[in-house]
């Protein structure tokens, strides 16, 4: 599950990634890029990505376009 500034990214909240379902899920199908967040400038802000199933590993995070 995935907040920003504790709130859902859900299909309510605009800063939603193309990766993310509409209830603020990600799955996991793979090692490749996702997007999770996409907001229309820079911002400061908190992410919280909450694993539900062990063994989720990230490696690397990206910012901008």
């Amino acid at each position: 599950k995935l907040t920003l500034d504790g709130k859902p990214l859900d299909s309510r909240n605009k800063a939603r990634g193309g990766d993310v379902a509409r209830d603020g899920t990600l799955k996991i199908t793979g090692h490749h890029l996702y997007e999770l967040v996409d907001l229309d400038a820079p911002a400061e802000g908190v992410l919280e990505i909450t694993a539900e199933t062990p063994g989720v590993t990230a490696y690397a995070f990206t910012f901008g376009k």
